[in-house]
This record gives C-alpha cells, structure tokens and sequence, in this order.
C-alpha cells in the first residue's frame, strides 16, 4: 500500500511504502499492521520495523532479537549483521544473540560477510576487505570494489579494472 506522495518529473514517489510478508497459504506474517520497513529473509531471520515490532523476526514473524528505534540491521551472513543509523552509516556489526562483534568507527560502509570477509569503505572513501573481527584483510586503497563472488573481488583504482583474491593478490 501507498500513502501520499511527491510528483516530480510525472513520477509519483510515494511518502510512504508499506509491506508485509504472507507465508505459503497467503496469510499476512503482521495481520493488524504493515510494515514500514521489511528487509529480506537470510539465514531465517528478517529486519523489520512496525508499530509494536522493531527487530529481527523468524519466519513465523517472532520477534528474535529486538533493536532500538532509532536503528536499522542489515541482513545476517554469516551469523553477523551490520546495524546502521537511520543515514545509512554503520555503527556496529552484532552476531544472533545481539552482541557487538565490532563497532564501525573506522568504516562509513560495510557490505555482507562471504567466506569470512566483507567489502568495507574507510571514512576517506576508499574500499578494502575486512574480517569479521572488523581488521582490514586488504587495506583500503581502492576507489571501488564489488562484493566478493567466491574466492575473487572486482576491483577499481583510477583507470584500472581488475581482480584480486580474499588475501589482495592480482
């Protein structure tokens, strides 16, 4: 369902989204409410933020592990998930039970955790790979970088485009 909306350019961007999840028989996961926000399924649990609800659910819309208001969680990879602040920006990575791993000082982005590394952004823009003790694998020296696809990582510096394994070799 749609709220509202601003109309720009003969495009109406909604003022509000709402969603909600059903199961295989149709029926609604939050029958009473919609979701302002539904992130996706990962590893059995989604973030999701309602009226009453504001943390991660199982699929049976349980609440598993509740967060404060004022953040949003990231999808678990892993076991961990990034928690972030309503501009996006990083602030800790918790594991299942809600315990910081690492706090994101250092980082102004950080991408989901495959093979036991995640794609990071340093505060002065440039990208690397870190554990999930949040050390850098791959020290922060490239102006972009994808997600790791199995054992390699697309890379760019300046006019170079390449690929580098997990440890940073060409």
């Amino acid at each position: 369902r749609i709220e509202g909306g601003v109309e720009t350019g003969g495009y109406v961007y909604p003022k509000t989204i709402y969603m909600n999840y059903s199961n295989q028989w149709g029926e609604w996961l939050f029958p009473f409410e919609c979701c302002q926000t539904a992130g996706a399924f990962s590893e059995g649990w989604a973030f999701v933020k309602t009226e009453r609800v504001h943390g991660y659910v199982d699929q049976t819309g349980a609440l598993m592990l509740p967060l404060p208001s004022e953040m949003n969680g990231g999808e678990f990879h892993e076991g961990v998930a990034t928690i972030f602040n309503f501009e996006g920006r990083p602030l800790r990575v918790i594991d299942t039970e809600g315990k910081t791993v690492f706090t994101c000082d250092q980082f102004s982005q950080i991408g989901s955790f495959y093979n036991g590394v995640a794609v990071a952004r340093d505060l002065m823009g440039k990208y690397g790979l870190i554990d999930k003790n949040g050390a850098w694998i791959v020290d922060p020296q490239y102006d972009y970088m994808d997600d790791p696809r199995g054992n390699t990582v697309i890379v760019s510096l300046g006019d170079y485009d390449g690929v580098i394994d997990l440890a940073g070799n060409e």
